[in-house]
């Protein structure tokens, strides 16, 4: 066989091995079977130092047949090169589903079928019609008629090219920084070798039918190798980058192991700009000395302000080695962190500020946690108590029931409140109400809140013990006026006898305040366990009460409902219907008081409406207990309606009061609705 050795023979030899030692780089440094990128990437390289090789010895031969046979062996290279370039285009640019299955037949099909036909020994027949040896240009030519299936082969050929430019074209608008250079490198990579075919069939440069592309390829392993070495081809890919960046509304930002950023998302360049791009870490973020702290001091993270055009921004940033020992180093996150740090400091003003003190504590009851206020209510600094057992601080009498409240918050997610002493700054004893529920599922430790009470807890004590003493002394003394009152009846003529009733009354008034503040005390300070009852019965039983103490009052009873009206009530509730009622009458202008009780249902409520024709409730009186306070311009005249209001409330009730037409009041005492069910239930 003779052989023709020609300066293209050279540049064909150079590019099979500047392919080669290419391809053996890959290999060695990326290959790995589970990545197709790499995989088709691979198969580029080594298509190119196949075809580049084969079409070398295929130009060296002189003789039609000797062609032909290597031909057969340069459409190998090709054909893989047919499967290889648009795999890895596509799967690069996130259609890995090409890579797998009947999609991956598709895209083989077209070159195995070709292979298959030219190691056949068809090619004569199909794609090289009337092949032929022709000397020009100092070369040996192989010319032919192209066949219409070398036609097709052609079109498909630059029609999978042309889908596979489209697909890095919009890659290259889409992304920025490292992926839009690898996109620019790889789209002018795959259009040199279309050029360079296209130069080659008009013949422009060398004889026609010389296939320029092999040669092609000594332009485009290097710039291959640029998107490889100099920005990251296997490292950074867009499909990671639309992952891992574009979805993400943190900024990220991506440093090289050299420490310079190489990549930014959208919202990192929205809040820095392009600028960073290119640039050194301290250079990047001058103006943030905090961020290249993070890197530099390789600290765990670090909250810097950055002022934006519409605002101020807190952001949390934090750096993240993404390949130890490998190229790409560091990513910084800049996660946005003004509303948490917003509610934060709302959330530490107001523990600062509360009148409560909050702490948490461990399993062992021992501190972990103390709010400032503890500085106020109790003197200690917050410092002086984490680290020791909250007993320490409860009165030795009360550390029982504290502990109790202790094995309950193991045992339930909250508790109820108690009272216990815990021991002041300078000695003394405060009283505290402390509730305890766990920190969160699994934390171990819990949070109390605990208030101090000591102030309520001697108001209370005092109004207790005034109200004893008046009550007794009342009675006591009432009890002197009514008996000398009664002495002197033998002893005053007829116009004293006027004076004696008016004693006798005003003892008997202080006899029943007496008795209603024991019933105030009884409301307010008592139990509040509620009771079901028949409003029914318990309006007849009041009725009758009113009938025998003022004979000279008509009372009229219309019940509005046909059964049971039960209701959940305060145990002192037979009070409250029996103030309304007697306030009726005793503060009626009318010699014969005539007083309406109604008792209505509804989904909700039982109702007891009370309605009279005396001169009405004084508007005022009305206000006062719809505010709940008095002034000293604004009071009720007496206790009677508090008492009312009271019971009513602690029911769960509530008082309504309206005018009567023509005239007099209306006032409807507001009951909760029981059930038959809940009755039972109380009964056992």
């Amino acid at each position: 066989m003779d052989w023709h050795v020609s300066l293209w023979t050279a540049l064909l030899g150079v590019t099979a091995l500047v392919s080669f030692a290419f391809a053996v780089y890959v290999f060695r440094n990326y290959y790995r079977r589970d990545n197709v990128v790499i995989v088709a990437f691979f198969g580029i390289s080594t298509a190119t130092v196949w075809w580049s090789l084969t079409y070398a010895l295929q130009v060296s031969a002189t003789t039609v047949s000797a062609k032909l046979a290597w031909n057969r062996f340069v459409w190998i290279g090709v054909a893989l090169m047919m499967v290889s370039w648009p795999l890895f285009v596509l799967v690069y640019t996130g259609h890995e589903r090409w890579a797998r299955g009947k999609r991956l037949a598709l895209l083989a099909a077209l070159p195995t079928a070709t292979l298959l036909l030219v190691l056949g020994g068809r090619a004569d027949q199909f794609l090289y019609l009337d092949p032929s040896v022709e000397y020009a240009d100092g070369l040996y030519v192989l010319t032919f008629t192209p066949g219409v299936f070398f036609l097709f082969v052609q079109a498909y050929s630059y029609a999978i090219n042309g889908v596979t430019y489209v697909l890095l074209w919009r890659t290259m608008r889409r992304q920025a920084g490292p992926v839009r250079r690898q996109a620019i490198l790889l789209l002018v990579a795959g259009l040199i070798p279309a050029v360079a075919a296209i130069v080659g069939m008009t013949g422009w440069i060398t004889p026609l039918f010389f296939d320029l592309t092999p040669i092609a390829f000594l332009l485009t392993t290097p710039l291959v190798a640029w998107a490889l070495f100099s920005h990251r081809l296997f490292e950074i890919s867009p499909v990671a980058r639309d992952v891992v960046f574009e979805n993400l509304a943190d900024g990220v930002v991506v440093l090289s192991d050299e420490g310079t950023v190489i990549d930014a998302n959208d919202p990192a360049r929205s809040l820095f700009g392009d600028r960073i791009l290119g640039i050194s870490l301290p250079e990047a973020f001058e103006a943030y000395p905090e961020v290249a702290s993070v890197v530099e001091n390789d600290t765990e993270d670090a909250r810097v302000t950055i002022e934006t055009s519409e605002e101020t921004k807190r952001f949390e940033v934090s750096a993240l080695d993404v390949m130890p020992g490998g190229t790409v180093a560091t990513v910084l996150l800049f996660e946005d962190v003004t509303d948490e740090e917003t509610l934060e400091r709302r959330y530490q003003s107001m523990i600062e500020k509360s009148p409560n003190v909050v702490a948490t504590v461990d399993d062992e009851w021992t501190f972990r946690y103390v709010s400032p206020s503890i500085t106020r209510v109790l003197g200690y600094e917050p410092a002086q108590l984490v680290g020791h057992s909250l007993l320490e601080y409860v009165h030795p009498d009360d550390r029982a029931d504290v502990l109790e409240l202790r094995t309950q918050s193991r045992e339930q997610p909250s508790t109820d409140s108690i009272e216990h002493r815990v021991k002041h700054a300078d000695g003394t004893w405060n009283v505290f109400k402390t509730t305890t529920e766990p920190l969160f599922d699994g934390a171990g430790e819990f949070v109390v809140t605990s208030t101090d009470v000591t102030d309520e807890r001697i108001y209370e004590q005092r109004l207790q013990v005034l109200n004893r003493v008046l009550r007794h002394d009342v009675k006591n003394n009432v009890n002197i006026i009514t008996g000398y009152a009664d002495l002197l009846a033998d002893h005053v003529d007829a116009g004293g006898e006027s004076y004696l009733e008016t004693i006798e009354e005003n003892a008997t008034a202080l006899s029943d305040l007496s008795e209603l503040a024991r019933e105030v005390d009884m409301v307010l300070h008592g139990k509040s366990d509620h009771q079901t009852v028949d409003m029914v019965n318990a309006v007849d039983a009041a009725t009758e009460r009113l009938q025998r103490s003022y004979g000279d009052a008509t009372v009229t009873v219309d019940i509005d409902v046909d059964e049971e009206a039960l209701a959940l009530v305060n145990p002192l509730y037979p009070s409250a219907i029996d103030n309304v009622l007697k306030n009726a009458v005793e503060h009626s202008d009318r010699s014969t008081p005539s007083i309406e009780v109604t008792v209505d249902r509804t989904e909700t409520t039982v109702d007891v409406v009370i309605a009279d024709d005396g001169p009405g409730i004084p508007a005022v009186e009305r206000e006062v207990l719809t505010a709940g306070r008095e002034t000293s311009l604004e009071h009720a005249s007496g206790l009677g309606l508090w008492l009312v209001n009271w019971i009513v409330a602690r029911s769960g009730g509530e008082v309504k009061f309206a005018e009567n037409e023509p005239r007099g009041s209306i006032v409807r005492l507001q009951f909760p609705r029981a059930t038959k069910a809940t009755a039972s239930a109380q009964a056992s």
